[in-house]
């Protein structure tokens, strides 16, 4: 009788694990703002302008040959569509400017659409809602970051 109730328990136990095992995937997908490139910058500079910090990004803008550079992270997507993208960030306190990013597609002809730009106006990195894209056939999701050197960006967020 135990090896009977031992091998219904086994047999359970397999029979959920083959479940889980073919859950449907998520449609949300995430990156750290590391992933992404400086606009403008060759790669060796990259970090002498910008610091990582668990995939997060700040500008190191006291060093004067940086200047005010745009970070930008490309976001794979599979189809066209329309895609809302979350940015974490924040700004420091006080400060002269915010960190403010951007959503944007662009097509294969070279047109592109635009989110508003956001301000990260808090001090702790906060889930900021960049507003909706839409991607055409062919195109890129991207977002863009400027002001770094007031603030850093953490992980990007997006979905269809």
């Amino acid at each position: 009788m135990k090896a009977t109730r031992a091998k219904v328990i086994l047999g359970t136990l397999l029979s959920a694990a083959v479940t889980v095992g073919v859950a449907p995937a998520a449609f949300a997908r995430s990156v750290g703002a590391w992933a992404g490139n400086p606009i403008g910058l060759t790669t060796a500079t990259r970090g002498t302008c910008f610091s990582e910090s668990a995939g997060a990004v700040t500008g190191n803008f006291g060093v004067s040959a940086c200047g005010n550079y745009v970070w930008e992270v490309n976001l794979p997507v599979d189809a066209s569509g329309t895609y809302t993208v979350y940015i974490t960030g924040s700004s420091v306190s006080p400060n002269p400017a915010y960190v403010q990013c951007t959503a944007y597609a662009v097509a294969l002809d070279g047109t592109h659409t635009n989110a508003n730009p956001v301000n990260m106006t808090s001090s702790v990195l906060t889930n900021t809602p960049l507003g909706s894209v839409t991607v055409p056939s062919g195109g890129n999701l991207f977002v863009a970051c400027f002001n770094l050197q007031y603030g850093k960006i953490g992980t990007v967020n997006w979905n269809q």
